[in-house]
């Protein structure tokens, strides 16, 4: 009987078996997050290799959620699994290769078609030893798993919505808050952004701003940055954030989940702006507020106040039975075509020494509407 050296035969094994894939997976995208995971796998299946004398073909991770298919690094894994270019993987648990039917499948057929082994720190599944049943058992218990995480989320996320909390990202303004005696995730004011995000409401309420002017002057004049968060932060508003900031009746109180269903929510936040001034603004940007006057005429046809619904007196030229109307995109008989830019153009320029239209609550202090507080309206042009 011939003898051959042990490091002989390990590397007559290296050379002609085919080795075994390492697999590893965490559940997280973030780097930062289960960071030791991947690691603390990759150690212990080279372990389980070196104990088993097994071949290491390749070392495969990724961090990528399995509870849908479509993970690349696994896809690719698969496909070289079908070519034969290795004998099987090592993980660390099945739920590592698979929480899904699909990619559990895929894993289960390569066993009894091709007839790769997967190797675990607790058990080795192969087609010989007929215990591919168990596979099946492991794989639904994982995809239970996330069918009741999701589940346990959804209801956290109802419990969290009726106490009155915004779920997700605290918008500009606000920043997410824990509370470490109750473990509650509540909202409450950026006391560096709070007053400058306060400050962009009174200029839109003002009427003389348009939102991209208020823009420029928050990033430019102000440098407001945005808060730093894990991956992004530190920048200034993006034009689509300011749209989006003055049309959200979250800084009034309320919100709406989940987004687009028109079920609204009375929020324990504390409300930066008025139902009152967040109306003013949707009108200014041209939307529906809520609530928004269907009419700007009385009984008899007069215009009257936006706010106050006070009537306005008529102007006509002398001998002319014609109706006036706003200079911009008007309509004959109403106001409907007046808009930013006409209101700051009659202000600043052709209401010096003209004849304009006065609100009657100009005079009480009460009227909140910016033409009433400067006792300037657009001017009126014959049609």
């Amino acid at each position: 009987m011939v003898y051959f050296p042990e490091k002989t035969v390990a590397s007559f094994y290296s050379a002609y078996m085919p080795g075994y894939f390492i697999y590893c997976r965490k559940s997280t995208e973030a780097e930062d997050r289960q960071v030791l995971s991947i690691d603390s796998q990759v150690n212990e299946m080279r372990e389980i290799a070196a104990k088993l004398k097994i071949p290491v073909a390749d070392v495969l991770t990724e961090s990528k959620s399995a509870k849908e298919p479509g993970r690349p690094v696994f896809n690719q894994m698969m496909k070289r699994l079908y070519r034969g270019e290795a004998a099987g993987v090592i993980c660390w648990k099945l739920d590592r290769l698979a929480r899904n039917p699909v990619d559990g499948g895929s894993v289960i057929w390569a066993i009894k078609q091709h007839g790769i082994k997967v190797i675990t720190p607790a058990q080795t599944f192969a087609r010989e030893d007929d215990n591919v049943i168990l596979m099946y058992i492991e794989f639904g218990m994982a995809q239970k798993y996330v069918d009741d995480l999701s589940k346990n989320v959804k209801r956290g996320l109802k419990a969290k919505i009726e106490n009155g909390w915004f779920p997700g990202l605290a918008p500009v303004g606000y920043l997410n808050h824990k509370v470490r005696v109750t473990g509650e995730n509540t909202l409450v004011k950026d006391p560096e952004r709070f007053p400058l995000v306060r400050k962009m409401w009174d200029l839109m309420l003002s009427g003389l701003y348009t939102p991209a002017e208020i823009l420029r002057i928050a990033n430019q004049d102000w440098k407001f940055r945005t808060r730093q968060s894990r991956k992004t932060g530190g920048k200034a508003i993006p034009r689509a954030v300011i749209y989006r900031m003055f049309t959200q009746p979250f800084y009034y109180g309320q919100f709406e989940y989940p987004q687009g269903s028109g079920q609204f929510y009375q929020g324990k936040h504390e409300p930066m702006i008025t139902p009152a001034e967040y109306d003013r603004v949707q009108m200014l940007l041209g939307r529906k507020g809520n609530p928004r006057p269907q009419s700007r005429r009385d009984a008899i046809g007069r215009e009257t106040c936006r706010r106050w619904q006070k009537p306005l007196p008529a102007q006509r030229s002398e001998g002319s039975e014609r109706p006036w109307r706003a200079p911009e995109r008007g309509r004959q008989g109403s106001g409907s075509g007046r808009t930013l830019r006409s209101l700051r153009h009659a202000q600043q320029s052709q209401c010096q020494g003209a004849e304009v239209k006065r609100c009657d609550g100009a005079n009480d202090g009460r009227c909140r509407y910016a033409p009433c507080r400067t006792r300037c309206e657009w001017r009126w042009q014959e049609v």
